[in-house]
Formats: structure tokens, C-alpha cells, sequence
């Protein structure tokens, strides 16, 4: 196996591993935040909404970050693989379409806006920087993952 080849592996792992990091991350916030409404409402007076769209962002970035490993894995072991890769793909593909989508709607501050609603705190800075990130991130996500697509049926 080439240098070039092990350092397309490792790049995919790692970033595999972020994605997933974030995914789960992001998930589990979701849901202690979702959980903990009540709290937040007698603690901060805020009230704080269930959002579909964010869960399904969350859940299928963690799972395109899941088949990228497992691509790079399998591009490890065996010097080729499609499938994983184009689940990577077709789960970063969704996951950049919810956010392309929301911001569209609502603009960068989307996740505010799904969480909080009309109350001051959707509308916070930090929620457009959050959601500047994550259209940046989960683009450059995909482009990577379906880098390894097609350039995955090239390998020996």
C-alpha cells in the first residue's frame, strides 16, 4: 500500500471520527436539551421546542462520520469500497440538505430559531456562527466523503 494511499486512510478516519464525534455529540445535547425542558423553563424562564429537523441532522452526520470509518477501514483491508462510501455520501448529502434547507428558511440562525422560536435568545450571534459552521463544515464533509466514492473504485 502507498504512502499516498495510507494518508487518504488515516485523513479518512480521522475525520470520520470528528464527524462522528460531533454527530453523537450534537445528538446527545439535542436530547438533553429536549429532556431538560422544563428545567431550563423554570430555571431561565426560556421555552425550548422540539425540533425534527435539527434531530435529523444530527443523527445522520453521526452516521455519515460511522460509514466513512468504516469505508476507510475497508479501503485498509481489502484496497477498495463503494457502498460505505456512498452511504458517507448519501448521509452527508442529507445532512447538507436539511442545513442548506433550514438556512434558507431562516437563515444561519436556524437552530436558535428551531429551539427558542420567537423568544430574544433565538436570534443570539452565537447561533449564526454555529450555523456558519455547520453549512461549512458539513459541505466540506460531503465533498471529502463523495471524494472517496469515486476515487474509492480506483483503488487496488
Amino acid at each position: 500500500m502507498s504512502n499516498a494511499n495510507n494518508s487518504k486512510i488515516i485523513l479518512g478516519l480521522f475525520i470520520g471520527e470528528i464527524t462522528f464525534v460531533i454527530g453523537l455529540l450534537s445528538t446527545a445535547l439535542y436530547f438533553g436539551v429536549y429532556y431538560g425542558a422544563s428545567f431550563f423553563h423554570e430555571l431561565l424562564g426560556l421555552n425550548l421546542y422540539s425540533s425534527r429537523w435539527l434531530l435529523g441532522f444530527c443523527v445522520f452526520l453521526t452516521f455519515s462520520g460511522v460509514f466513512m470509518q468504516i469505508s476507510s477501514m475497508r479501503i485498509a483491508l481489502r484496497g477498495k469500497d463503494f457502498f460505505f462510501s456512498l452511504f458517507s455520501t448519501s448521509t452527508a448529502a442529507v445532512s447538507l440538505g436539511i442545513v442548506v434547507y433550514r438556512t434558507m428558511l431562516f437563515g444561519f440562525d436556524w437552530i436558535g430559531k428551531e429551539l427558542f422560536r420567537n423568544q430574544a435568545l433565538a436570534k443570539h450571534s452565537a447561533f449564526n456562527l454555529l450555523g456558519i459552521f455547520i453549512l461549512v463544515y458539513t459541505f466540506l464533509f460531503f465533498v471529502y466523503s463523495g471524494t472517496l466514492v469515486t476515487g474509492g473504485s480506483k483503488n487496488e
